[in-house]
């Protein structure tokens, strides 16, 4: 009976030392630990002035006079990363429950990587109360194996750990901020990370289209448009004196160029037969160019391949100086000579077609004859 009453009590002694190894410590001045911490750096890269926001939950009810943060490179936290620089932090004016009226950063510890908030009046704070208050103006540690920045992850330098206790004390002042007078306490990580370099290259771009126009239910300057056109064609058919014959082509022009484009327009080779000395004359205005378009009419020479035919195009880009508003039915010549015909001083998407319309006409001396000419349009992006 007696060894069994032994063995009894020797287990409930075991399993008491068991339960008490397992229980977690508190401190008789009443040390507990902050719950729900974090610190939010504004900009996590290292070596860059930063503001630390720091957001907890208070574990025990007490009045608090004094806030530590210790700045470390390890968890044990002995060691200070040296490249961080405390000397010209700051603190924001704190939100409730703490009262910012009351609260003033002291920076006699920055050298050893301690900052420290006091308040000679203290704040009254009671368990699950949440202190946000930020310290400004922390430059941060470099990323570094050695003791000047943070320790990178085990793969690469995109990032390093260091560390932060957190202390609240029932006094003011630094001297007495000891265990005897410490309330909550925590330590928690920050995060330095590398940032990351992103590059593009954006090619220059230009696609100009030339698009014929049918003459089904098409204008052009105001006139029907009398044949289909390609976009490297123009076919006028068959001319009858006094008769003028309107076609159109599209043009669009699609870039980037930053100071846009101009499209010029040619007559490489003169509309001329397949006899000798046969041709078709650009419209024949008093400026005989493109600065000053005039009404057409019919062409008013009097012998034959002297201005008897006229070629002539109008564009509706109201860009083109003197182009505007009043240039229905005003038409230009049609040479050798770069004219204008579309233009844009900004990049263009495209969507809005530029209409050039061409008219031909002869009068009663234009011989009978097959004639063919040759334009080009000449785009140029502007970058």
């Amino acid at each position: 009976m007696l060894k069994s009453f032994k063995k009894i009590a020797t287990y409930a002694v075991s399993t008491l030392l068991a339960l008490g190894t397992a229980m977690p410590a508190m401190a008789a001045d009443g040390w507990n630990l902050l719950y729900d911490a974090k610190v939010t750096l504004s900009d996590p890269r290292g070596a860059t002035a930063s503001n630390y926001q720091f957001n907890y939950k208070i574990s025990n009810n007490g009045t608090v006079k004094g806030i530590k943060m210790e700045f470390r490179k390890d968890a044990a936290l002995t060691i200070k990363p040296t490249s961080i620089n405390l000397a010209a932090a700051t603190l924001a004016a704190p939100a409730a429950p703490l009262d910012a009226g009351d609260w003033a950063i002291n920076l006699t510890q920055a050298a050893t990587g301690n900052v420290i908030i006091t308040s000679a009046t203290g704040d009254a704070l009671v368990a699950t109360n949440n202190p946000i208050y930020t310290i400004q103006n922390i430059t941060n540690p470099p990323i570094n194996a050695d003791n000047t920045g943070c320790s990178p992850n085990p793969t690469n330098s995109s990032a390093g750990t260091c560390y932060v206790r957190i202390t609240t004390y029932n006094t003011d002042t630094v001297a007495d901020m000891t265990s005897a007078n410490d309330i909550d306490e925590t330590t928690i990580t920050f995060t330095i990370t590398e940032q990351t370099t992103l590059t593009a290259k954006v090619d220059p771009s230009m696609r100009f289209t030339v698009t014929g126009v049918s003459n089904v239910a098409q204008t052009g300057n105001t006139h029907a448009i009398e044949q289909t056109s390609t976009f490297n064609t123009l076919p006028f058919g068959y001319l009858a004196v006094a008769d003028p014959v309107y076609m159109a082509q599209d043009l669009e022009v699609i870039t980037n160029a930053n100071n846009g484009y101009d499209v010029t327009m040619t007559m490489r080779d003169d509309m001329s037969g397949q006899y000798a000395g046969n041709l078709i004359d650009p419209f024949d205005t008093a400026a005989d160019d493109w600065t000053a378009p005039e009404v057409w009419t019919t062409p008013t020479g009097s012998a034959k391949n002297v201005d008897s035919g006229w070629i002539g195009a109008h564009s509706n880009d109201s860009t083109l100086p003197n182009w505007g508003a009043g240039a229905d039915n005003k038409w230009a010549p049609v040479d050798g000579t770069a004219d204008l015909v579309m233009t844009s001083a900004v990049p263009d998407n495209g969507g809005t077609d530029v209409r050039i319309t061409f008219v031909l006409e002869v009068n009663q001396y234009q011989p009978a004859d097959q004639y063919t000419g040759y334009m080009v349009y000449n785009a140029t992006p502007k970058y």
